[in-house]
């Protein structure tokens, strides 16, 4: 039995980026690597100049830091699990048990890799609590035609709702970004060239929400057939586009969602998007967007993949529905891999194992080893 509310303290506590660790009385070590990211912005000057050289130039996103957890052992590895976490995330807080258990349970490296300005790739500016709360009242008061107030801003929410407000191809290039590092680093792992993996070593992905898109897109796409053998459990994610509802004050405030949705469910303007870009992937992502949209090349993607992916649905999930996931991956599909679970607790899709709560803690932590343990064996099975 895992004990959730003990490790998270612990683990919390003693987790800092960069900063290697190896726990006394533990077969398990946290280490930290490096990473460059070489993604390249002018292919997409076409969009907005001022806002390619913007992002281009955080190098909070170009260099960073991404921990491992693994076995202690100076053997390397023949298997590893990837870690994609979801939208608009700054802390590895959430993940640090997800990321034990699934250690401990399968005895392979768990790699947690930051998404495109997501985690420590955040500039440090935007963590500036006192320049948020002054600016806070200006979007509020930001709103379209006939819609009240935007009471759906909060701290949390702010940045990412100001940048993707602003200019929603954000979206797509980070998007973009985080599968060429994706890919990037994979690469480097089966090559041999990684300090902890042997050559062709086996990568699997677990992710959460928004990386559970990011997941599909990679597994269609299979840049340098790098993820044909990969198989993919993804949590509370899987659903199209048009679909999630991103609006909460932990991903987005409404004024950002409603722009988002609007951007990303034009096929004339996502045509002119694509037509710029040129890239490799636009059939891919734009499979994943909307119902109709490639449904039929979708589907039948879905079936190559059989049991190399499960799906893992919350039913009280507000952020993405089953219905948003059948629609992604077709009927017959989600009736054999798509679990649709339920937790006697009140959950959400930001927190389904919500720590705070202490007077439900022995639920949750039945909830969470339950969970994890179907999560575990799905990576066992090779």
């Amino acid at each position: 039995m895992f004990y959730l509310y003990q490790r998270q303290l612990d683990l919390k506590n003693n987790f800092t980026i960069g900063q290697d660790i190896v726990y006394d009385h533990s077969s398990m070590e946290i280490r930290f690597m490096p990473f460059l990211s070489n993604f390249n912005y002018d292919g997409y000057t076409c969009f907005d100049n001022s806002f390619t050289r913007e992002d281009a130039n955080i190098d909070e996103n170009r260099k960073f830091y991404y921990p491992i957890f693994k076995p202690l052992s100076k053997r390397k590895f023949d298997k590893a699990i990837l870690l994609l976490h979801g939208l608009n995330e700054r802390s590895w807080d959430k993940y640090l048990c997800w990321a034990e258990f699934l250690c401990h349970y399968t005895q392979r490296p768990i790699v947690l890799f930051p998404l495109a300005f997501h985690m420590n790739r955040s500039q440090s500016g935007w963590l500036n609590i006192r320049n948020i709360f002054k600016n806070l009242p200006l979007r509020i008061n930001k709103k379209q035609a006939n819609d009240t107030v935007n009471d759906t801003v909060s701290v949390v929410n702010y940045v990412l709702s100001e940048r993707l407000s602003e200019n929603p191809i954000r979206f797509y290039t980070s998007g973009k970004q985080s599968l060429e590092d994706v890919t990037t680093l994979v690469k480097d792992m089966k090559s041999g060239r990684h300090p902890f993996f042997n050559h062709n070593c086996q990568v699997d992905i677990f992710a959460y929400s928004i990386g559970a898109m990011l997941t599909q897109i990679l597994l269609m796409a299979n840049p340098n057939k790098l993820f044909s053998d990969t198989r993919a459990l993804l949590f509370c994610g899987g659903a199209l586009f048009e679909k999630m509802n991103g609006l909460s004050k932990n991903i987005m405030d409404k004024v950002c969602f409603k722009a988002l949705h609007a951007f990303y469910t034009d096929r004339c303007r996502l045509e002119q998007i694509f037509l710029c870009a040129k890239d490799e992937i636009n059939t891919f992502f734009s499979s994943m967007l909307m119902q109709e949209v490639n449904k039929d090349f979708r589907y039948a993607f879905f079936k190559t993949m059989g049991d190399k992916v499960k799906i893992i649905s919350l039913q009280k999930d507000k952020v993405i529905s089953y219905s948003g996931i059948v629609a992604a991956v077709g009927k017959d599909y989600a009736i054999q891999h798509v679990i649709e679970m339920d937790y006697d607790y009140a959950y959400s899709h930001e927190q389904p194992f919500p720590l705070l709560n202490q007077s439900l803690k022995d639920k949750i932590n039945d909830s969470f080893n339950k969970t994890f343990t179907i999560i575990g064996d799905f990576f066992n099975l090779t």
